[in-house]
């Protein structure tokens, strides 16, 4: 798979049922815009048409690459049929992401794991999107609360719909919030869990229960 690399900085892999959560807030700064080939929404499935990393691809490659103790250029991504990205040849260690405009958070874990966030000063007509996309219960009760539930909704039901693999094509209706923690994506249960940070909403999907939830700050 690669040659392993004694000079790089290494992490020591998440436990069973941990979470290693990696928050790289702006990653698009000025700076960077001129080394890696700015990339507005920093796709992971895609790279500047220098060839250099986009800012997302480049932070999970540099992670993964700290866990596996390998050179960074050994690593390679690759996205499923549903786009699900994943590490090449590697099935010890698995990560999910999210990014809104310049802030990006990977999540590592030693089994599959879905993650979305989004910001809280997101404007949308969120009743609208509710009435659309969300079953009638759903959307009545978010008429009802307000936005701050339909955030929080929106990034259970795309945490679920990313573990599973299929993202938003996979049906907004076919992930459901059954209760605090628990959910339900396509029949399979599914263990959640709420990160409530000063500016964004979040939520992790596992179909593994969730006992520790680390965070990280992403430093080059």
């Amino acid at each position: 798979m690669g040659k392993k690399n004694s000079d790089i900085e290494t992490h020591s892999f998440p436990n069973k049922g941990e979470l290693h959560i990696w928050k790289a807030f702006s990653c698009n700064k000025k700076k960077e815009r001129n080394l890696i080939g700015y990339n507005k929404e920093c796709s992971i499935s895609s790279s500047s048409t220098n060839g250099y990393f986009t800012p997302s691809r480049r932070i999970v490659v540099q992670i993964a690459a700290s866990y596996l103790c390998l050179d960074p250029k050994y690593i390679s991504l690759g996205i499923n049929d549903g786009g699900k990205p994943h590490i090449e040849n590697q099935d010890r260690l698995h990560f999910n992401l999210s990014h809104c405009g310049d802030d990006v958070v990977v999540v590592f874990s030693r089994d599959p794991v879905g993650f979305d966030m989004e910001r809280k000063d997101r404007k949308s007509d969120f009743i609208r999107v509710a009435r659309r996309f969300f079953n009638v219960s759903e959307a009545d009760e978010i008429e009802k609360h307000g936005e701050d539930l339909f955030l929080q909704r929106w990034t259970a039901k795309e945490a679920m719909l990313k573990l599973e693999g299929s993202g938003l094509r996979g049906g907004l209706a076919n992930a459901e919030v059954v209760s605090p923690g628990y959910g339900r994506v396509i029949g399979r249960r599914v263990f959640l869990k709420e990160l409530d940070w000063p500016l964004h909403y979040a939520h992790v999907a596992s179909l593994k229960r969730i006992v520790v939830m680390r965070e990280f700050e992403f430093k080059e």
